[in-house]
Formats: C-alpha cells, sequence, structure tokens
C-alpha cells in the first residue's frame, strides 16, 4: 500500500527575509505531523518543494479547507500540479 500524506501550506507570521510561505505534512493514517519545511518566498514554490520531497511511492494531497483536499501527485505517476 502507498503512504497517503496530507499536506498543509500556509502563511507564517513570522517573515524570514521576505519568506512568507511554509508547508507540514501530516500522515494520512495516524494524522501525526511527519514533516515542516523552510520558508518560501511564494506559495507556489512550496507546493513545488512538497510534490520534489514526497516520491512517485506516495499519495499526496494539499488541504485547502475552502476547496477541498487538491492532488498534488498520485502513486503511480509524477506531479499533477
Amino acid at each position: 500500500m502507498n503512504p497517503t500524506v496530507f499536506v498543509d501550506i500556509y502563511e507564517s507570521k513570522k517573515i524570514w527575509h521576505g519568506r512568507k510561505w511554509r508547508w507540514r505534512a501530516f500522515n494520512a493514517d495516524n494524522r501525526e505531523p511527519m514533516a515542516s519545511g523552510q520558508a518560501y518566498m511564494a506559495e507556489a514554490d512550496a507546493i513545488a518543494a512538497v510534490v520534489q520531497l514526497f516520491g512517485d511511492g506516495s499519495n499526496v494531497y494539499l488541504r485547502r479547507p475552502e476547496q477541498g483536499n487538491v492532488t498534488l501527485r498520485m502513486a503511480t505517476g509524477g506531479p499533477v500540479a
């Protein structure tokens, strides 16, 4: 079974050299935090880092409360977004 990961992208209250976008990844099975990333200038850069970090063997979803989950990567292929 391929692991499933949920990722939250958020604007940090602490801005480091103009970088304000951060991410956190959670294991879908137990909802435990599993990783977090450095700060990025743009939201798209944070998303791109997540897509690169979790390989082709993972199902990765971006959690968006207002839109529902957005698929970033499926285990059988490359990036979706």
